[in-house]
């Protein structure tokens, strides 16, 4: 939550990552199970599930990474009219 503050400009910068990161989090964590459940009824252990979580691992390094450069997020507002 601290690098949605840090990346953000104002408040109203702020609130959109944090809606954006919130969305696609609770939707991650929604289909995990899932799709651990799909990999366990396909191979029959859970190996390729330590796989995925490494795959998982790696990815969230790599993102953390990029997202600890001293950048700011720049973001539109679009007017719908109403």
């Amino acid at each position: 939550m601290t690098t949605i503050v840090l990346r953000s400009r104002d408040p109203h910068v702020a609130a959109h990552l944090s809606g954006m990161a919130q969305c696609v989090g609770y939707l991650l964590a929604a289909i995990g199970p899932f799709i651990v459940g799909l990999i366990r009824g396909w191979t029959g252990s859970f190996a390729w599930c330590a796989v995925l979580f490494i795959a998982l691992g790696l990815g969230a390094a790599f993102n953390g990474w990029r997202a600890g450069r001293a950048l700011h997020v720049n973001a539109r507002t679009i007017d719908t009219g109403q």
